[in-house]
């Protein structure tokens, strides 16, 4: 495994993991540290984390759309399942998670980093 790949293996857990352990911490707040909450969040934490991730290392990603889009619609599912919703707010999550997926490239730019 060459050194460059590495890196985005690095990159790539370091900002995933990061946004996880974000997730659990601040959701935790707000809908309590369970074990059902705490594994759902750290989950959504992830996929919304892992959507950055082909802005960030984007020599790692062969098909950089439909990454962002997967994760985003992976995650707004697992808001719907955290809400409880009903039938529609499963088709809204995945067409608010299209959108979002979509338009990464445009909004990343817009997030700063530590």
């Amino acid at each position: 495994m060459s050194r460059r790949k590495i890196t985005h293996i690095k990159t790539i857990v370091a900002i995933v993991g990061g946004s996880a352990v974000v997730f659990v911490l601040l959701g935790g707040v707000s809908v309590g540290y369970s074990i059902g909450t705490i594994p759902v969040l750290g989950v959504m934490g992830a996929l919304f984390g892992a959507i950055a991730v082909p802005e960030l290392e984007p020599g790692a990603f062969r098909y950089p759309t439909i990454w962002q889009i997967a994760c985003s619609i992976g995650g707004s599912l697992l808001v719907a399942l955290m809400l409880a919703s009903e039938v529609e707010g499963y088709v809204l999550a995945i067409m608010i998670g299209t959108c979002i997926g979509y338009l990464a490239p445009f909004w990343i730019k817009h997030v700063t980093l530590p």
